[in-house]
């Protein structure tokens, strides 16, 4: 998450989605994003922004106490957009998770294919090959010194 400077140790002590809940903090999302549908099923509060990516956000977020608390990133994400946004910070203590992010679309007509990629990822999975593969592309992610995501408190969100 993107936040303001002055919230680095507003998340501290949150250790599960309750805790999370209760702060009351508001998300920035683009209108239509299907992470709103995440967030309302979570019970999360959020508003929402027009246009497919509306530079307000990360304005209105460093400006502060202007009705948002933080900007929900990817993790392959947040680390180039806070780069770009100096102003900001990246939340260093929790991680919010959810299934959404990637998908592999393969035609109906090559079903060979849609199994070996399935068996494949199922496999590396198991094996940890995955994981080493996402370190190496997504340092960063996994720098204690930068994103951190093994240091993080994880708290997972449920699909809608």
């Amino acid at each position: 998450m993107l936040i303001h400077p002055k919230d680095r140790a507003l998340y501290r002590n949150v250790k599960s989605l309750e805790e999370f809940q209760a702060l009351g903090t508001v998300a920035a999302l683009g209108a239509g994003w299907n992470d709103i549908d995440v967030w309302r099923r979570n019970a999360l509060e959020l508003q929402e922004f027009k246009g497919v990516w509306n530079p307000a956000i990360y304005q209105l977020l460093a400006i502060g106490d202007r009705g948002i608390d933080y900007f929900p990133r990817g993790i392959i994400e947040i680390g180039g957009e806070a780069a770009l946004h100096p102003n900001l910070v990246i939340e260093p203590h929790i991680g919010l998770v959810y299934a959404n992010d990637f998908r592999f679309y393969v035609t109906r007509a090559n079903k060979e294919l849609h199994d070996v990629l399935t068996r494949a990822l199922k496999i590396s999975q198991k094996d940890r090959t995955l994981l080493k593969i996402l370190k190496q592309a997504n340092p960063d992610v996994y720098d204690p010194e930068k994103i951190n995501i093994e240091g993080r408190t994880i708290i997972e969100l449920e699909m809608p």
